[in-house]
């Protein structure tokens, strides 16, 4: 099972097949999340992610893995693999390991070893 933290707030256990930020809005498995209002937007995720879409988001740190990632401005960072294509535009993507492939326009791509 997952968990998703927002903004130092728990608000999702279960199995996550999507994970979408749309501005202020956030769609968890396609299913939009109520949040109080805030000038940032941060999310932890526990457990594996498959799909992970993003317009504007402060950061996001998923501690599992994550099958594809695709971001418009916002800082990525990947405790374990991603399995499949990351895209970015603003923002920086950290992973042990990316099996696809990899496009940005500005942000730096870090490989790290964590496990």
């Amino acid at each position: 099972m997952s968990q998703i933290v927002i903004n130092g707030k728990k608000t999702f256990n279960g199995e996550i097949k999507s994970l979408q930020t749309k501005g202020q809005r956030i769609f968890i498995n396609g299913k939009e999340i109520a949040l109080e209002e805030s000038p940032r937007i941060n999310i932890q995720i526990t457990g594996n992610v498959e799909e992970l879409k993003s317009e504007v988001c402060d950061s996001i740190i998923i501690h599992g893995n994550a099958t594809n990632i695709s971001t418009i401005s916002g800082d990525v960072e990947v405790k374990n693999n991603v399995e499949g294509n990351v895209k970015t535009v603003s923002g920086d993507v950290e992973a042990s390991v990316i099996n696809g492939k990899v496009d940005t326009v500005s942000g730096d791509i870090i490989l790290n070893k964590y496990n």
